[in-house]
């Protein structure tokens, strides 16, 4: 295979191949927004009502999709981002006995349904919160119970009772002492009510990673950090679209700093960062996000509490979904 290589700034990007041209010359990618030059092709395409077949690539501001890229002759870096690199991975003898290691892998995170009525984002008010679940783990005590961000995007299509009532998943990761509990070997059972009671405030310490929010529950940017939200869209031409609509990433400060910043939804409705009516305070917003001088920031204790359960008074068994009672909310009521 002969094809050129341009541009060798500082970073790492890596290109995943998906065939090479007959002639040897010509190569196509996968990639986030499958390049520019794919997108714009794809956008001028019309399907056979006139609508553009990229429609669908990047609906939010900044974020993009992996996608199929059309041919290159050449792999390019920009000035101001990282090297590409495309190879081909070493041999693996036993394929699918590592494919088995990967199914039983624990993608190792924290969730939390949030059910609101359907309007738009930046309407939605605390009032229009239906319901919401405790701080969940992203995996079940079976070896078989591994939900990936791909798992709770799928669990979001096509959802019941679509035009009035819109799903998100709020996902997190653990950081600190959280964080090297639920990567421990034979940690899988291990649920949040069991790190409390043996490594909770009341505990003996076992060294200064155990820390907590003031009141000694678990707080964010404390125990565990913000990394996306999932919802669906109602968008005519893709209803019921399930979508990353925010996630948080490191950028780098020069010379040697970071920040984070937001891709997609910058600026987080407040049905999410004010408190839900009826919830005695400190402990009585979703997501108590902040950004000032362009830095993001939680309120650590406002962040509901960890086994705390929401239900709107007039939500049609709203006691129920409280106590989380029937086997089909097992996953809920267990974390």
């Amino acid at each position: 295979m002969e094809v050129k290589w341009e541009g060798q700034p500082g970073g790492s990007h890596i290109h995943h191949l998906l065939r090479i041209h007959k002639d040897k010359t010509r190569v196509q990618l996968f990639d986030a927004n499958g390049g520019s030059q794919s997108r714009g092709a794809m956008e001028a395409e019309k399907d056979g009502e006139g609508r553009s077949l990229g429609r669908s690539l990047a609906p939010e501001a900044g974020m993009g999709a992996n996608m199929d890229t059309c041919a290159f002759s050449s792999i390019y870096s920009l000035p101001s981002g990282g090297p590409n690199g495309v190879g081909i991975p070493r041999a693996v003898p036993d394929l699918q006995k590592q494919i088995e290691v990967m199914k039983r892998a624990r993608p190792i995170g924290l969730a939390r349904l949030v059910l609101t009525e359907r309007k738009p984002t930046s309407e939605l008010a605390p009032e229009d919160v239906l319901f919401v679940s405790k701080l969940l783990r992203t995996y079940g005590d079976q070896d078989h119970q591994n939900y990936t961000v791909t798992r709770y995007l799928w669990s979001l299509r096509n959802t019941p009772g679509f035009s009035s009532v819109q799903p998100w998943w709020f996902l997190f990761l653990p950081i600190g002492a959280l964080a090297r509990c639920m990567w421990a070997v034979g940690a899988r059972k291990m649920k949040l009510a069991d790190f409390m009671s043996k490594h909770g405030p009341k505990t003996l310490k076992e060294s200064d990673w155990f820390r907590f929010g003031r009141d000694g529950g678990l707080s964010i940017d404390v125990n565990y950090c913000e990394a996306q939200i999932l919802t669906n869209i109602a968008d005519p031409a893709f209803p019921g679209r399930a979508k990353i609509i925010r996630r948080l990433k490191s950028e780098p400060v020069m010379p040697s700093g970071a920040r984070l910043v937001a891709e997609g939804m910058t600026r987080v409705p407040p049905a999410f960062t004010k408190p839900l009516p009826g919830v005695s305070g400190p402990r009585n917003v979703i997501l108590p996000v902040h950004e000032k001088d362009g830095k993001i920031g939680h309120t650590a204790e406002a962040v509901l509490a960890w086994d705390f359960t929401y239900a709107r008074d007039d939500v049609e068994g709203a006691e129920r979904l409280r106590t989380l009672t029937g086997p089909l909310l097992d996953y809920f009521r267990e974390g």
